[in-house]
């Protein structure tokens, strides 16, 4: 794998994820922790799934192999759907937060005059 010039943090050349999510930023795409946990999982899907096939061909597998392969699979599927729903919540947070800060620093940026002329009616007005 390549990497230009510059960059320190090994991402691929032609990286589009901040673009691709309005962060023009360039500020971090907050990833989840379960990520960690979701990796490890998927080590062990591939064994898993070999222990699920051999069950349905009718090979006859070990009851606890064979619980804890079904516990892997559904375990992958659930630790996607939190850590997805978690980094949405995380980065869409940021997000709404950035666009607050702007809404402030363009408020502070707008005059306000402290001092308004206002002409009294007089008598001959009313």
């Amino acid at each position: 794998m390549t990497f230009t010039k510059g960059n320190t943090l090994g991402f691929q050349p032609g990286n589009t994820k901040a673009k691709d999510n309005n962060n023009q930023k360039k500020k971090r795409i907050r990833r989840s922790e379960l990520r960690k946990t979701l990796a490890a999982l998927k080590a062990l899907e591939g064994k898993s799934l070999e222990n699920i096939e051999k069950s349905v061909n009718g090979d006859v597998v070990d009851k606890e192999s064979l619980s804890t392969s079904k516990w892997v699979v559904n375990s992958v599927v659930t630790i996607t759907k939190a850590a997805t729903q978690e980094e949405a919540t995380l980065n869409g947070l940021r997000i709404e937060m950035d666009k607050l800060e702007e809404d402030a620093q363009e408020e502070e940026t707008e005059v306000k005059s402290k001092f308004s002329l206002t002409v009294l009616p007089t008598k001959k007005d009313l």
